[in-house]
């Protein structure tokens, strides 16, 4: 007995000085080994770990070439790790480049299986490429560069801020390196004769890094990391996020990068860094300088892209205008016996449209118009560039319409009309037999333009009464607050924008915040916000009767909108339940009896049902819908309902990917996230799509023995699929922050969604995902982000 006790105790000392000795390792900082590449000239560059890499180390990378203008267009292993810039430095005097890049807790590799690559803008002769991996750090600290033609290349002095730190410098020279500096260790010194050199500290301090040259041109950079934790997730920002702009002038904006030390960004305006003349162009800074002429569309997207994590960005909407010398205004201090400028305005907008030509600009100075504005000619309608114009309904008479009466209303057969930076507010009907709306326009026309506007507080409150039809109260109360009808079977009203709008405390009975219907065609739905409403927010409608033919909404696009806090019942908090306590109606996004739709890269959350593509009548079908890169959340009913949902219609040929869809159904409803109805018809394809489900654990529910379900490489989470997915996962995706507010459900460095998706080329997922970050075109990300 004392002889086994003895050995149980000598195990357990042995088990505990191995523990020990695992988490000194773990918080030891140490060189695990280098390879590099330097060919005489090279576009690309790769570099390969020859021996096996340990999950949670660190890997450093070095570029360098000789001349200040190339770029490095992407850094990427085979692995798939996250690289972030640490830092860059160009010298233009001494016509060379270097930068440090870096990739924290990489994923374990076996020996030469993991391969660097680095992708430069343009061909560049001498080019350096060094990869170092370490162990015991993941975080950057601080950085440093300087250049030179000394026989001492420096790069300058830093000040720590933890205690326990590794440094690591390196060079580039058009000469050659002789050694490390003091208190360094050389690690490699390549062909070209550049060097990487390392050394640990264990105090906060001041420190460089140095190294031994022969007298030539230099740049000597030094990065400090270490220990911390994962790195935080980077996010961006941008300020203002949305600005009108005269052409040719100016308008400055900031971007706020937190998450890195790096908070240098890259300005692009509608994709292209630095702009063009099209669109306007922006410096390095953030200072915007519009086009000289007006863009069409009359509105341009300003993005601020991490240059840490090029896949963080944030974007900011920018309305162009032109105010000529032949251009018309009104004030609320103005009169109409005025000429109309700017000196001596008129009163009313509706004058001013009276006196204009087609093709004019009429410009409102800021203040309160109380009028009706009947838009019977193609012109521009726009705030003054700085003020804000508001045509306010308060008294306003209205009259029965055809479909609707628009307190800002544009008459059919027009072409070529912009309504642009106005509030629009204040139309409130008591009585169902008036249908006030925001913006309206019936008919057809073309070349149509609803930019940066604020549509609020149009509003029916018409008590009711009387039986059911369907699912809403026959001849309820409505209201819009933005809608397009195309009421000629012959021609459409086509080629419209709707960008960058406010739709908000909307009183809409059974009707929608913002609906195209019947015979509208060729749109894009694009970058407004519509919350705070009490039924559906963008609705692409068909099938009711609106147009003798073609009575459908097509070819269309619904992109980057976001859609919050629409509720149909009572339960919601709206007083005006037109639809019965009972039924949770409304949708973020409607597509019914719509055809040839794409809704991409829209955030709906907190509203009935995320997305529905239905019918509401026998034999109608929404047909020939993709959704992708979408991110539906916190939805009270269900994230997205396919096919008849108690209504005779139904769906066909549906495509659903690379969306997120996160804790829907929170009402356990029993919907779950995907609901598939009746009447399915042609195809359903649900791929690349995460389904992170509510408490009720509930992923597709409804008809799923319904022949033409093609569902696979999806990633599940609190709940299973009812298909047998081979390639589908049923694991954690680890979302960065899905409960912080707002949520932030990208996928974390680490997370299985990595890759794990199937590509269906860019017509099908679409070439940017959520955040406008280009889709990989080989492997492919589950969810709506890609990385």
């Amino acid at each position: 007995m004392k002889n086994a006790k003895k050995l149980l105790f000598l195990m357990a000392v042995a088990i505990f000085a191995s523990t020990v000795s695992r988490m000194a390792a773990a918080q030891t900082i140490g060189f695990a080994q280098v390879s590099s590449s330097a060919p005489a000239s090279a576009s690309s560059l790769s570099a390969n770990f020859r021996s096996a890499q340990a999950a949670g180390n660190l890997n450093v990378v070095f570029i360098a070439w000789s001349d200040a203008t190339t770029t490095v267009t992407s850094v990427s292993d085979s692995k798939g790790n996250n690289y972030q810039l640490a830092v860059s430095h160009a010298s233009p005097s001494l016509g060379m480049t270097q930068s440090i890049y870096y990739a924290s807790n990489v994923v374990a590799a076996s020996a030469g299986a993991n391969s660097v690559t680095v992708m430069l803008s343009a061909s560049t002769s001498y080019p350096d490429l060094r990869i170092v991996e370490y162990s015991g750090v993941s975080a950057l600290d601080k950085t440093a560069s300087g250049e030179g033609t000394s026989t001492t290349a420096n790069s300058g002095t830093i000040t720590t801020t933890v205690g326990k730190e590794l440094l690591v410098g390196s060079n580039y020279t058009f000469g050659n390196t002789n050694g490390p500096g003091s208190g360094y260790t050389s690690r490699v010194i390549t062909n070209n004769g550049d060097i990487v050199e390392d050394g640990v500290v264990s105090s906060t301090g001041t420190y460089s890094a140095t190294a031994s040259v022969t007298a030539a041109s230099w740049i000597m950079q030094l990065a400090a990391f270490s220990a911390g934790g994962p790195p935080p997730p980077i996010s961006v920002s941008v300020a203002p996020i949305s600005a009108s702009d005269q052409v040719s002038q100016t308008q400055q904006f900031t971007a706020t990068v937190t998450g890195s030390p790096n908070t240098v960004v890259t300005w692009q305006v509608n994709g292209t860094t630095g702009g063009n003349s099209t669109v306007g162009t922006i410096s390095a800074n953030g200072l915007y300088t519009a086009p000289s002429n007006v863009p069409n569309p009359a509105s341009v997207t300003v993005k601020a892209v991490s240059q840490a994590d090029p896949t963080k960005s944030a974007s900011a909407n920018v309305t162009i205008t032109f105010v000529s010398s032949t251009a018309f205004y009104v004030s609320p201090a103005g009169n109409d016996a005025n000429t109309g400028t700017l000196a001596l305005p008129w009163r009313t907008i509706t004058h001013a449209i009276g006196q204009v030509s087609p093709g004019s600009t009429v410009v409102a100075r800021g203040g309160v118009y109380n009028e009706r504005v009947a838009i019977n000619k193609a012109l521009t309608l726009q705030s003054y560039p700085g003020e804000l114009a508001t045509v306010d309904g308060t008294s306003v008479p209205m009259v029965s319409g055809p479909y609707a009466y628009g307190l800002v209303d544009i008459a059919s057969g027009l072409s070529n009309v912009t309504v642009s930076g106005l509030e629009i507010r204040n139309f409130i009907a008591t009585s169902a037999s008036f249908v006030p709306a925001g913006i309206h326009m019936e008919g057809s026309g073309s070349n149509i333009q609803i930019l940066n506007n604020h549509i609020h507080l149009i509003q029916n409150k018409a008590t009711y009464s009387g039986k059911r039809d369907g699912s809403c109260l026959k001849s309820p109360p409505n209201a819009f607050g933005l809608v397009f009808a195309g009421t000629s079977g012959t021609a459409s009203i086509n080629n419209f924008t709707i960008r960058g709008n406010e739709l908000d405390n909307l009183i809409t009975g059974c009707s929608e915040s913002m609906t195209v219907n019947g015979n509208t065609q060729s749109f894009i739905i694009e970058n407004n916000v519509v919350h705070d409403n009490s039924n559906i927010g963008i609705a692409a409608l068909g099938g009711e009767g609106v147009a003798p033919s073609h009575d459908y909404a097509g070819n269309g696009t619904i992109r980057g909108n976001t859609v919050y806090n629409i509720y149909s019942s009572s339960q919601g908090g709206h007083a005006w339940d037109v639809y019965g306590s009972a039924c949770d109606c409304a949708d973020g996004i409607y597509l019914d009896g719509s055809d040839s739709i794409v809704v991409e890269r829209n955030l709906v959350h907190h509203v009935d049902w995320g997305t529905e593509t239905t019918g509401e009548k026998a034999g109608q079908n929404t047909t020939n819908i993709t959704l992708r890169s979408n991110l539906f959340h916190s939805n009270k009913s269900a994230g997205i309902g396919i096919g008849g949902q108690g209504n005779p219609g139904g769906a066909a040929n549906i495509t659903v990917v690379n969306n997120t869809f996160y804790n829907n159904d929170t009402s356990s409803a029993g919907n779950g996230t995907l609901s598939v109805g009746a009447s399915i018809s042609g195809y359903v394809t649900f791929k690349n799509n995460i389904v992170y489900t509510s408490s009720s654990g509930q992923t597709v529910t409804g008809q799923t023995s319904t022949s033409g379900l093609s569902f696979d490489y999806n990633l599940y989470f609190g709940g299973v699929s009812p298909f047998s997915e081979a390639h589908s996962l049923n694991t954690n995706p680890q979302l960065v922050n899905p409960t912080a507010t707002p949520a932030n459900l990208d996928t974390q460095r680490t997370s299985p969604a990595k890759g794990a998706g199937t590509n269906l080329g860019g017509a099908v997922v679409g070439t940017v995902d959520y955040a406008g970050n280009p889709r990989v075109q080989g492997s492919i990300d589950i969810g709506a982000y890609e990385h």
